[in-house]
């Protein structure tokens, strides 16, 4: 493992130098504060890259007066475009969050209180053949209110042709027929099994599995494979209220 941390001392360095300069020069010395205010802002980051087997694991720990965040995410060797699909989605879930952070904070900041928000994101691999990487992205951020918000995907990704590998290709070694009716309907009856108990006469729970489940492609965005099946992931409120979290239902491969 390595800090990148040269960046960093460059920008240390013209802080420094800048100081000294502003001692001699009250024109500098007006508008460096500025300056070396988003110099020191752009150094509250830590970047970390750890060495695996066939991939490194980035982590960004960026850190402000409003928040702060603790980023990981893999990128494999000889994948760059599986490596940009994965940065793309992480660095659209941090952007979204630091706007809303700022949104919100400058909202608090006129009551003349200072919040601290937060933002993770965190990783599973569940599969990694020569022929198939399944990964998994997880993320928390905290905004403000009651309670935060869960982020999900996944990418299932064929490494001969080049491409996500999607659902439908999938089906025939899930259901029979291989159609997503049913798998729809397998996905139902286990999550009855598993959330409705005592006589089953929950209403409300059964028409959030129902909807849920329903067999239409948003549903069904996030899936992971392993070496015995696929796991479909069902976001927090999807299925059930957000007291039970993120489900997963897995549908083992047809023998």
């Amino acid at each position: 493992m390595f800090l990148v941390r040269s960046g960093c001392f460059l920008l240390q360095t013209i802080i420094f130098i800048g100081i000294f300069h502003s001692m001699n020069n009250n024109i500098f010395l007006i508008r460096f504060p500025v300056v070396a205010g988003i110099l020191i802002l752009l150094c509250s980051c830590v970047t970390t890259r750890q060495e695996q087997d066939g991939l490194t694991v980035i982590r960004d720990m960026p850190e402000t007066e409003l928040y702060t965040a603790d980023i990981q995410y893999p990128a494999f060797d000889e994948e760059p475009e599986l490596n940009d699909l994965i940065k793309t989605v992480v660095d659209g879930w941090f952007y979204d969050f630091v706007t809303e952070a700022e949104l919100n904070g400058a909202v608090y900041d006129a009551a003349g209180i200072v919040p601290v928000y937060e933002f993770i994101v965190t990783w599973d691999i569940t599969l990694k053949t020569d022929t198939v990487i399944s990964v998994l992205l997880e993320g928390y951020q905290y905004t403000g209110g009651a309670n935060g918000r869960n982020l999900l995907t996944s990418f299932v990704w064929d490494t001969a042709d080049q491409r996500i590998v999607l659902l439908d290709e999938l089906l025939p070694r899930l259901v029979f027929p291989p159609e997503t009716d049913v798998l729809a309907s397998e996905c139902a009856g286990k999550l009855r099994e598993k959330l409705i108990v005592g006589d089953g006469q929950d209403n409300f729970l059964e028409q959030m599995i129902v909807d849920g489940t329903a067999p239409i492609p948003e549903n069904y965005r996030i899936y992971t494979v392993s070496e015995d099946g696929v796991t479909i992931h069902f976001v927090k409120y999807q299925v059930a209220p957000g007291s039970y979290g993120n489900q997963q239902v897995f549908i083992p491969f047809i023998s």
